[in-house]
């Protein structure tokens, strides 16, 4: 395994998409059936730079900046913490998920992991697995319009992969 990138060596990665009127950035690396791979909250895409190249030799690795977060477009100061704010990270996440990639396998951590659940039950068949740690599961997070709890996380599993 190859040193950990800088985040300087990380932030040349990025390339950048409008989603819902934002600016979203993401690095992309390998080719294939697409790997998203989604961040928590306060983090970035940079929590996945040394999972990126693990991964990328198995299909196409996503990892976003949710919106507000990362290099992605920042919310209003005065918004940051309120509700409609998780709706925008929700909204952007789902659309720029949607559009940019047919996820066959999704990788979360905290609010990620949520997103990428809530993306899979949307989405069942566009699918293969999905992967998670310190998962958000067994409630709704404040303010995440349609985003429907799954009641307990799934048993982990590689199945699939």
């Amino acid at each position: 395994m190859e040193a950990a990138m800088s985040a300087a060596e990380w932030r040349a990665l990025k390339q950048y998409a409008q989603v819902l009127g934002r600016r979203m950035a993401y690095v992309e690396q390998g080719s294939g059936a697409p790997i998203v791979l989604l961040h928590g909250n306060p983090t970035s895409s940079y929590l996945w730079r040394s999972v990126l190249p693990e991964l990328s030799s198995l299909g196409r690795c996503i990892a976003p900046d949710l919106i507000g977060m990362g290099d992605s477009e920042k919310l209003p100061a005065d918004d940051r913490c309120a509700t409609p704010s998780c709706g925008i990270v929700s909204s952007s996440t789902v659309c720029w998920m949607s559009s940019a990639s047919t996820a066959r396998s999704v990788g979360g951590a905290r609010l990620g992991s949520a997103l990428g659940f809530d993306w899979a039950r949307r989405h069942p068949e566009r699918v293969r697995g999905i992967a998670y740690m310190e998962g958000l599961c067994g409630h709704t997070p404040t303010g995440m319009p349609g985003l429907r709890p799954l009641g307990r996380c799934p048993a982990p599993t590689v199945a699939g992969w």
